[in-house]
């Protein structure tokens, strides 16, 4: 499995001795897109609407939090429309 994730560049490896010592070759940021994604399309079949509903329906929210939450949305807003 580990020969497989290094040939995909997922891992890396180095001898320490008669050993393979394996770390991963991704940042943690990366993984974390890669699964967020991947869980958006499981779960939910893309639909982040939905995605973000039942997060905020099983979490405890507090007005910090959702002022953070509108402030990453206006972000993404502005993103969105200097895109085009």
């Amino acid at each position: 499995m580990l020969t497989k994730m290094e040939a995909k560049g997922h891992v890396r490896h180095r001898n320490l001795g008669r050993v393979l010592v394996y770390r991963s070759a991704l940042r943690e940021e990366t993984v974390s897109k890669s699964m967020v994604a991947d869980l958006a399309d499981r779960l939910f079949r893309g639909d982040l609407t939905q995605m973000v509903s039942h997060l905020l329906d099983g979490c405890e929210v507090d007005s910090q939090e959702l002022a953070r939450l509108r402030a990453l949305i206006q972000e993404k807003e502005r993103e969105v429309r200097n895109a085009k």
